[in-house]
Formats: C-alpha cells, structure tokens, sequence
C-alpha cells in the first residue's frame, strides 16, 4: 500500500521509463516507521544512512544557527504528506550527493 503513494509522489525518482522490477526493488526494500512528534529522523551534519519518504503527517526541517556565541535551532520549512506539492523523500540531496546533511528534521 505504500509503494503507490511513494511512486506517486516522487516523479523524480520513479518517472516515465521506469521499469517494474526497479519498482520491485524499491518496494521490498521500503520499511514502515511510525514515529512520535518531536522525535528526530536525522540530524544536520549527520552522514545519511537511508533514504525517507514520507507517507503520512508532517516533518519540520531547521538548522542550527549561532548569534553572539548562542546556538539555536531556526525553523526552515516543513512538509505535510497531505499536500500534493511538498516533497515526501527526505534527505536525498545528501544521500545521492554522498554529504552529512543540510538541515535537521524532527516529526512535527
């Protein structure tokens, strides 16, 4: 039930030209997740370890910023899975890019 909503969503990824065994592969790899506001999916700086997409609620993505030697957390953006438009993969710019993470995102 999560492979169609995750191919829906990411065009990108899974556009025209596709083959079904790709899309095969992916779906006994995909591994439900059910985590609890506030709980941390990767960190800012953190080398990626998996690919996330979204299929349900809504994560808030911030960075660290440090003014007169204190250091908070700013508020970037967020994304809900129940807009067409947000995004619903998470972390792929570092993961296919091999780099530690641009932002920190935590479930809202």
């Amino acid at each position: 039930e999560t492979l169609p909503l995750v191919v829906d969503r990411n065009p990108a990824i899974f556009g025209q030209g596709i083959s079904s065994e790709y899309c095969m592969e992916v779906a006994v790899s995909l591994s439900s997740q059910f985590l609890q506001p506030g709980e941390v999916i990767f960190l800012e700086s953190e080398i990626p370890r998996e690919l996330v997409f979204l299929e349900s609620g809504s994560v808030s993505f911030s960075r660290k910023v440090v003014t007169e030697g204190r250091s908070t957390e700013r508020l970037m953006r967020y994304v809900r899975a129940d807009r067409k438009d947000d995004a619903s993969v998470l972390g792929a710019v570092s993961v296919i890019l091999g780099c530690p993470h641009f932002f920190s995102a935590r479930v809202r």
